[in-house]
């Protein structure tokens, strides 16, 4: 999907897919989260990417809370300790190297329009972690995102 530039169709799909469904989503994010909360620590650095209605990031026990999408609607949804990078994933992001203690992505990286894209987010991701952090993805398999297959490589934080 091509992204309009003021990130209307975005938010459009996002309405048309969740529209009535905030409370319960909510309410599955809480049971997640806390789930996840063990992989990173209380005090930490936490980006959720491609953070839709950050129900993740808003529930999320961190010292200080990053939140990465397009879609205009995510500023309105983040809860007011969220930090808001609306942006193009692949692009590069405006964190310095080693910032973060984990990014965290949920059903996202089979929406990136190629594998090249996903490898540049990983690349990103790779840079702003911590030694030792954490990239923790929730999602389908990788081999369903378009782009040719030939290499594949683990990415690891030093």
């Amino acid at each position: 999907m091509q992204a309009s530039p003021d990130g209307s169709e975005l938010q459009r799909i996002y309405s048309n897919r969740f529209a009535g469904k905030t409370d319960y989503r909510n309410q599955v994010w809480t049971v997640w989260v806390a789930f996840f909360d063990q992989w990173f620590p209380r005090t930490g650095t936490v980006l959720d990417l491609g953070a839709g209605y950050c129900e993740f990031i808003n529930n999320a026990a961190a010292g200080a809370k990053y939140a990465m999408d397009l879609n205009p609607a995510t500023r309105e949804r983040a809860a007011g300790d969220v930090t808001i990078l609306q942006q193009d994933c692949s692009a590069p992001w405006p964190l310095p190297e080693g910032e973060l203690d984990a990014v965290f992505t949920s059903n996202f990286l089979e929406h990136l329009p190629d594998k090249a894209a996903v490898s540049k987010v990983l690349s990103h991701s790779c840079r702003c972690l911590k030694p030792g952090g954490r990239f923790i993805a929730m999602g389908p398999n990788i081999k369903y995102v378009p782009g040719p297959t030939g290499t594949s490589s683990i990415i690891t934080s030093n």
